[in-house]
């Protein structure tokens, strides 16, 4: 198990936390791109292209040609999708990491550390409405490449676990993605039941196919003090974003 240490943000691990979350993020622009390729719809529209440019040009260099432009093009859509996607964090939430989750007892922000490294994050804030106010929301968890299957996220979604229990929500909830697999069977390994799907950022969803997944955790209730839920000595497992 890696030797890393988990701790509250300070405002000197800004950029490290950003760029931790940006490099997490884009890292899902190559599945998207592979997600798309392998849709029905992709493979018949790039086929037709093909075929009809094989058929009024007559030539075997143009259609292929064309296709490869196409693929081109889907890749660079793609990836300015999640780089846009980014831009809107870090004009939300991540735009003051301290006022957004650090003001308020009920909310916080923790980074993981091995050797002094900022290597993973993990935020907690509350979701506030006028039918339900008792669910924490697990935010921008990240774990760098390389650092990952160390147990670090695991440690992450525990110690916000703990704080969520400790502040007395019923509930935490998250959203992710279908493209983030080793982050849903981790979820789903910690007890967390999946509720429902939509389409991910439409109209991006739309042309995509890919959907947003609601995970839902309900706090245990406490035994003579002893907390139930899983904690950052007793947690293992893998890296992944949301």
């Amino acid at each position: 198990m890696a030797n890393y240490h988990i701790r509250k943000y300070q405002n000197s691990d800004y950029e490290i936390v950003r760029n931790i979350y940006s490099d997490g993020v884009k890292e899902l622009s190559p599945t998207m791109f592979l997600h798309v390729l392998k849709l029905p719809r992709t493979i018949v529209f790039l086929m037709g292209v093909f075929l009809t440019l094989l058929m009024s040009l007559q030539s075997l260099l143009w259609a292929p040609l064309a296709v490869v432009v196409l693929l081109v093009l889907a890749r660079v859509i793609v990836d300015a999708i999640w780089t846009q996607y980014v831009q809107c964090c870090f004009q939300e939430d991540l735009l003051d990491i301290q006022k957004s989750y650090l003001q308020s007892e009920h909310s916080c922000f923790w980074v993981a550390e091995v050797k002094g490294e900022v290597v993973g994050i993990v935020g907690a804030q509350p979701i506030r409405n006028a039918e339900q106010d008792d669910r924490l929301e697990l935010k921008r968890m990240v774990v760098k490449k390389g650092h990952r299957g160390k147990g670090i996220a695991k440690a992450l979604c525990g110690t916000m676990m703990n704080f969520a229990q400790r502040q007395g929500y019923k509930a935490i909830v998250l959203e992710t993605t279908q493209l983030q697999h080793a982050g849903q069977k981790l979820y789903e390994r910690l007890g967390f039941k999946r509720m429902h799907e939509i389409p991910f950022s439409s109209p991006v969803g739309e042309i995509t196919c890919v959907n947003t997944i609601f995970y839902r955790y309900d706090m245990p209730t406490i035994d003579k003090g002893k907390e139930k839920v899983p904690t950052a000595k007793n947690v293992s497992g893998i890296g992944f974003v949301f």
